[in-house]
């Protein structure tokens, strides 16, 4: 069990990395579509606005969507609860007399 969560350990770490360098090439493209953008004669902070709206706006979407999709999820866990529910019935001899 310990050599599976060491591994996991290192692939979190990886996945983590991962994540962080993918992140700052999403910022190297932002940046260059700001600079795009001022190249086709608008100031540079009309640029750096719209696309901050336009990736702002995208990340609002995602998140609402995956909060929506986190509150429509069941997560009580069913059957543990009927299986705990029939271990206590099993497991207590006054109520199998009474039954």
């Amino acid at each position: 069990m310990s050599r599976k969560l060491s591994k996991f350990g290192k692939d979190a770490g990886m996945v983590a990395a991962g994540g962080a360098v993918a992140y700052a090439g999403l910022l190297a493209i932002v940046a260059a579509i700001v600079l795009l953008l001022a190249r086709t004669g608008l100031p540079l902070w009309a640029s750096a606005l719209i696309v901050g709206l336009v990736v702002a706006g995208t990340g609002y979407f995602l998140v609402k969507k995956g909060l929506d999709a986190i509150k429509a999820e069941d997560l009580t866990p069913r059957e543990t609860i009927d299986s705990l529910k029939e271990d206590t019935y099993v497991a207590n001899p006054v109520r199998r007399r009474a039954a």
